[in-house]
């Protein structure tokens, strides 16, 4: 089958939803959006005389989120998330220490799980014996959870560590914080971080009856909340009588006003089943069966995990027959991993990742950061003849239980997203039913709309044994798979979408509705970047060969001294690094510019090069390291890799291996037409000179910074 050549047009402009609870960068000036539509936005300062307007296109907001000129923080302004930063120094998951995160995770998951409980099953309550009765189901569920992520069933006598069950009381002020702030995870920190904090409140118990009484406004009676705050203060002149004669303190009545928050924080679906029933509940929000209310791109995304079977394709294309036994029995032991994200209101694909090795968290977290964001490079990478446009943060994630997409970190980054996830029960595959008529489709279709001679380099024969050493051509494999996506598949009548294309039906919501915007390019290397640790020294951080300086590090090296400290790097580009300080994190950009745009394998490869014809590593100037990475990157396969395209997930352990390989004396000449500040990082035992104007001993920094000498560790 072919398909109309459309490589000559441009990528449709992308229509990012803004709301006005919005804060909108423009640079570097507060703006919330006033008012939209398939044109572009009218944005009004934040700050100021409120009839300053600004208005931007759609094409010029895309551009401008690109180069980093316009940044959006989602609901920045709303009460909630206001309430949250007063009580959050750390903005995302991400920034907390790991065991908090897995704490904030494991609280989060209870108030999930008992969310979705409470919107299906009448029996689910918040009182007392239900709650109890329900949070044994949620622990049994979670355990089968945990034993997910660690890639092994439960099995007795196996030594393993688990949190406490909450107690009903503590569930539902779990309940309480999670829903007000907006169903945000940073709401269910502890309070330690805020320790000193004495601010009179009322008791506990006092505040436990009240809530237990503002239930009873969720009645099929539909009482008035001024009825329910009188029935409540009559309960508590009762309670108190019954507290007297037992010698228990009294009661505290709360104010009407406080009263009726309570209600009004109740969540909407317990407020409108509990005064109207659970069926027009269920019927009104979708809460369950919601799949064919989706009307808007991204509202709901589904990912999974699919084994492809490279002797299921051969067969399929007819080529079969033409291996010898001995290549049969090679290819009959061939086994892939394909991970794919799909969207279900557009039925347009978003991600797909073909990987030798079994799925882990890192491959689900690579996949997800496909689906998110803009995909121009893989254009050429896999010589599609149309774009794939689709991207952006989805609402609602829905995978299944296993290991990579349960575990710790896939959830941080979904947390930090803003991301929804949703795990249907096991053994229901028809809840993520997008997604597995798609693997149904790839099936059926994809092979014989392609012709054999595509799949030709799909098994290559060894040279020295032409039928004992077949391999898979991974990266081939993955081209094939994302050409039929999107030249052929995007482009089909689809019957889910009653004869309309997926490409048809991305571009018409978008317009409609615009999504989300993926985060700035600091918040990405934060949220999917490869954490490691480095010492800082004067010349700043150094990693992979390349130094990172800044004020604010040396501040940090002038008062802790040359300790570890975390930071992350963004393998697709090496302009910058996040470096974790005890406020949270920053970026340091790197010292020499050119690295700007650079990916981790571009850079890699380009030392390899200078490797082979330089012996002497710390003998070369700027010039000739500027020419090696254009080099590389005329390289075709480079395009390939720097997509990963059926290459491995790069790990820490990868560019821990690089670093020592390949950058452990690489150093620009002495005299080279590189100043001190633009120099690669020698090893650190060379003691080099400090960019120009640094304090020459520890002495002097520590007085420029206003701190004592022996702050300083020699």
């Amino acid at each position: 089958m072919t398909t109309r050549r459309t490589e000559h047009l441009p990528r449709p402009v992308t229509r990012y939803r803004l709301t006005p609870s919005d804060r909108v960068q423009i640079d570097g000036i507060d703006y919330t959006p006033l008012s939209g539509d398939r044109t572009g936005y009218v944005f009004t300062q934040a700050q100021g005389d409120g009839d300053l307007a600004l208005s931007l296109d759609h094409a010029e907001i895309e551009a401008r989120l690109a180069a980093g000129t316009v940044v959006v923080h989602r609901n920045w302004y709303e009460p909630s998330k206001a309430r949250q930063r007063l009580k959050n120094a750390a903005a995302l998951l991400s920034d907390l220490p790991a065991s908090e995160q897995r704490k904030v995770l494991w609280r989060l998951e209870h108030c999930e799980q008992f969310l979705r409980l409470e919107a299906s099953e009448p029996a689910v309550t918040r009182s007392d014996e239900a709650m109890t009765r329900t949070i044994v189901r949620i622990q049994d569920e979670l355990l089968r959870l945990d034993a997910a992520r660690q890639g092994k069933p439960r099995r007795c006598g196996r030594k393993n560590e688990y949190f406490d069950p909450p107690s009903p009381r503590s569930l539902r002020r779990w309940l309480n914080a999670y829903v007000t702030s907006g169903f945000d995870p940073m709401a269910l920190r502890e309070g330690h971080h805020r320790s000193g904090n004495r601010t009179p409140r009322i008791d506990g118990d006092s505040r436990e009856f009240a809530i237990k009484q503002a239930w009873n406004n969720l009645s099929l009676n539909r009482p008035k909340k001024t009825g329910v705050y009188h029935a409540y203060k009559d309960a508590l002149v009762d309670e108190n009588v019954e507290r007297e004669q037992k010698g228990a303190p009294p009661l505290h009545q709360i104010g009407r006003r406080s009263f009726e928050r309570m209600i009004g924080k109740f969540s909407p679906f317990a407020l409108y089943a509990g005064r109207y029933g659970r069926a027009a509940a269920l019927q009104h929000f979708a809460l369950v069966h919601r799949g064919t209310d989706i009307i808007r791109a991204l509202e709901r995304v589904e990912m999974d995990e699919y084994k492809v079977s490279l002797q299921t394709i051969l067969v399929e294309v007819g080529l079969w027959s033409r291996l010898s036994p001995k290549l049969k029995a090679a290819v009959e032991r061939s086994r892939t991993w394909l991970t794919v994200a799909i969207d279900c209101a557009t039925r347009c694909i978003l991600a797909m990742r073909l990987l030798v090795a079994s799925p882990s968290s890192e491959s689900a977290i690579s996949a997800l950061e496909m689906a998110v964001f803009p995909k121009d490079g893989l254009r050429q990478a896999v010589g599609l003849e149309g774009v794939w446009e689709m991207h952006g943060v989805m609402e609602t994630l829905a995978t299944d239980g296993g290991a990579a997409f349960v575990a710790h970190s896939t959830q941080v980054a979904l947390r930090d997203l803003g991301i929804a996830h949703e795990v249907p029960p096991g053994g229901m595959p028809y809840l993520r039913g997008t997604i597995e008529r798609f693997f149904l489709t790839v099936q059926s279709q994809l092979l014989p709309l392609f012709p054999g001679q595509t799949f030709e380099n799909a098994v290559s024969k060894g040279a020295y044994d032409a039928e004992g050493n077949a391999c898979i051509n991974v990266q081939e494999l993955n081209r094939v798979l994302i050409r039929y996506a999107i030249d052929i598949y995007h482009n089909l009548p689809h019957e889910g979408l009653a004869g309309e294309t997926p490409r048809n039906a991305w571009r018409r919501l978008n317009g409609l509705y615009g999504v989300f915007s993926p985060p700035e390019e600091p918040v990405r290397r934060h949220i999917f970047g490869i954490t490691t640790s480095r010492d800082i020294n004067n010349r700043g951080i150094r990693f992979l060969g390349l130094h990172y300086q800044s004020p604010q590090l040396q501040e940090l090296r002038v008062r802790a001294g040359r300790k570890l400290i975390a930071i992350r790097v963004n393998r697709h580009d090496l302009c910058a690094i996040s470096v974790q300080l005890d406020q949270g994190w920053i970026s340091v950009p790197c010292v020499f510019k050119e690295i700007a745009g650079t990916s981790v394998w571009e850079w890699i490869a380009a030392a390899e090069d200078l490797k082979r014809r330089h012996a002497d590593m710390a003998a070369l100037s700027k010039d000739v390291v500027r020419r090696a990475m254009d080099d590389v990157r005329k390289i075709a396969a480079m395009a390939t890799k720097r997509a990963e395209i059926g290459e491995p997930v790069l790990t820490l352990e990868d560019l821990e291996k690089a670093e020592r390989e390949h950058f452990r004396c690489f150093e620009f000449a002495e005299g080279s037409d590189a100043s001190d500040e633009d120099l690669l990082g020698a090893p650190d035992v060379l003691q080099p000179s400090a960019p120009p104007g640094a304090p020459d001993t520890f002495e002097e920094a520590a007085d420029e910074f206003g701190g004592p000498a022996d702050w300083v560790q020699e």
